[in-house]
C-alpha cells in the first residue's frame, strides 16, 4: 500500500522528506534458529561490481549505495511503499523516526533483542544498522523475492528469515524485548488473534511491541467516506485479494483494539495517526496494565478529516521530541507561534477560529497571506498566529484552527501543543548538548 496517496500525504511527507535528509527457501526449524544467521557472501563487493558492470552492459538497473547498503530493485521498493530510490531510502528513515519516537526516551538498545515482524524488503530495518551494533536485530517477511534479497545484501547486520503465513515463529519463549510491525496487521483479516498471541510468546515480560494499524486517516483516503469510530470496529475489504497484490485491506476503530488486541497484550498507548500521519501505531507491553483508562492518546501530527476540495495543513516538525510519550504535537512555552495553510477549491478563506481545550482563543498576533498553491491552482491561504498560553497548565492540550471560505465551507485542524517549562526546555538543552 502507498502511504503517500493523495495530495495532503504527499506533500506531509516532502516536508518532513527534507528535515530528515541532510531464489532459494530461507526457512529454517526451530531447533536450528539459535545457529542461523544469514550473511551476505564473501564474495559480496565483487559480485556487485559483476553487477553494475553486467547492467551497464544490458541497460539494467544498476546497484546503487545508500549509508553503505545496497538499495533493493525497483520492483520490491514499489511492492511495499509504492516509492523507489531516494524516496524509498527517507520514507523509511521517516517510517523508522517514528518508531524510536514511540518508545520512552530513556530506551536503551545496548544488548536488547529486537524484531521486524514484516520486513519486507528492510524498508525501515536498514536504517536500524546503529542499532544493530549494539543490539542483536531479526526480521522475517512471508515475501521470499524480499527475504532473500534481505539475506544477501543486509545479513552483516540482520538475522532474516522466510516466516509462514501460520502463526509458528522459531524463537523460544520471553526472547525479544521489542517486536515492530509496519503495515502487517492492516492486511491480516482472520487469524490476527493467534499471530498477537504468538508475538506475546516470544515477548519477555518486560517486552513492547509496536503495531500499526488502519484507521481514521487512511479509511477516509482509502475508501472516499467518513470514518465512524463507534460503527467501524475491525473492517476488512478485499477478503480474497491475494497477498502478491497486498491480501486484505482492515481498518480499526481505536475502542475494537483496546477491546481485543488489548485482551492479549496490553496497550499502554495509541499514537494517533504516528506512522508518517497515515497509520496509527499501539504501543502494547506484555507486563502492563490492561485498565482502559490507562491508556494514553497521543496525537503527534495535526489531523483534519479527509476533503479534496478543502486541505490544509500546520507546519510544525512532530520529529522535534525524542520520544512521544514525553512530549508531543507542537512544543511551546507561555506563547504558541500557529503556522499553516488552507486551501478551498470553492473560494478564498476569509475566516479563522481558533480554540485551546474546547474555549475560544483570540490570537495575540495573527498574519495572514493570499497567493496561489502551485499544486492545485487553488486560491491557497496561509498564516501565522501567536496563541496565548500563560494561564495553561504545562503538558498536552486540544489546538484547533477552523477555516471559513468564502460560500461559507469550514474545515478544521486538530493538533496537540504540548506547553513545557522555560526551566524544563533548558534542561533538555543541556541534555541534549551532552548527548544523553
Amino acid at each position: 500500500m502507498n502511504f503517500f496517496t493523495g495530495t495532503r500525504l504527499v506533500e506531509q511527507f516532502r516536508t518532513c522528506k527534507q528535515r530528515l535528509l541532510p531464489e532459494g527457501t530461507l526457512r529454517r526449524r526451530a531447533y536450528d534458529w539459535c545457529r542461523t544467521r544469514l550473511r551476505a557472501s564473501p564474495r559480496k563487493a565483487e559480485m556487485v561490481a559483476e553487477q553494475n558492470n553486467a547492467s551497464q552492459n544490458s541497460g539494467a538497473q544498476p546497484v546503487r549505495f545508500e549509508n553503505g547498503l545496497p538499495l533493493p530493485p525497483d520492483d520490491l521498493c514499489m511492492r511495499v511503499g509504492g516509492t523507489k530510490s531516494d524516496e524509498f531510502v527517507s520514507q523509511g528513515r521517516f517510517l523508522q523516526a517514528c518508531l524510536i519516537r514511540s518508545l520512552s526516551g530513556d530506551f536503551s538498545w545496548s544488548g536488547k533483542r529486537v524484531f521486524d515482524f514484516g520486513c519486507g524488503v528492510g524498508r525501515v530495518l536498514r536504517h536500524f544498522a546503529p542499532q544493530a551494533a549494539e543490539a542483536e536485530f531479526w526480521a522475517s517477511d512471508i515475501h521470499e523475492p524480499s527475504i532473500s534479497w534481505v539475506a544477501q545484501n543486509m545479513g552483516r547486520s540482520f538475522r532474516v528469515f522466510l516466516n509462514d503465513t501460520q502463526p509458528k515463529l522459531p524463537f523460544p519463549s520471553n526472547y525479544f524485548d521489542l517486536v515492530y510491525s509496519v503495515s502487517v496487521f492492516t492486511h491480516i483479516g482472520r487469524g490476527w488473534d493467534r499471530w498477537l498471541e504468538e508475538i506475546k510468546r516470544i515477548l519477555t515480560p518486560q517486552g513492547q511491541f509496536l503495531c500499526t494499524f488502519h484507521s481514521r486517516v487512511a479509511y477516509e483516503w482509502i475508501m472516499h467516506k467518513r470514518f465512524d469510530e463507534r460503527s467501524i470496529g475491525m473492517e476488512v475489504h478485499f477478503k480474497n485479494r491475494p497477498w502478491d497484490l497486498g491480501g486484505p485491506q482492515v481498518f480499526h476503530s481505536e475502542w475494537w483494539v483496546l477491546e481485543n488486541w488489548g485482551n492479549i497484550l496490553p496497550v499502554k498507548a495509541i499514537i494517533r495517526e504516528g506512522l508518517v500521519n497515515w497509520q496509527s501505531i499501539a504501543v502494547m507491553q506484555k507486563a502492563a496494565s490492561s485498565r482502559a483508562d490507562q491508556v494514553r492518546f497521543l496525537q503527534p501530527f495535526p489531523y483534519s478529516r479527509a476533503n479534496p476540495d478543502f486541505s490544509g495543513n500546520l507546519d510544525y516538525d512532530p520529529l522535534v521530541p525524542r520520544s512521544w510519550l514525553d512530549e508531543h504535537g507542537l512544543l511551546c512555552e507561555e506563547e504558541a507561534e500557529v503556522r499553516g495553510w488552507f486551501s478551498s477549491a470553492a473560494g478564498p478563506v476569509e475566516d479563522l477560529l481558533f480554540s485551546v481545550d474546547g474555549s475560544v482563543v483570540e490570537p495575540r498576533v495573527l498574519e495572514k497571506n493570499l497567493g496561489v498553491f502551485e499544486q492545485t491552482a487553488r486560491i491557497n491561504f496561509s498564516f501565522k498566529a501567536v496563541l496565548d498560553l500563560s494561564a495553561s497548565s504545562e503538558g498536552a492540550h486540544r489546538g484547533k484552527v477552523t477555516a471559513t471560505d468564502k460560500p461559507g465551507n469550514k474545515h478544521s485542524i486538530e493538533f496537540t501543543i504540548f506547553r513545557i517549562s522555560n526551566f524544563r526546555r533548558q534542561i533538555k538543552d543541556v541534555l541534549l548538548l551532552a548527548g544523553k
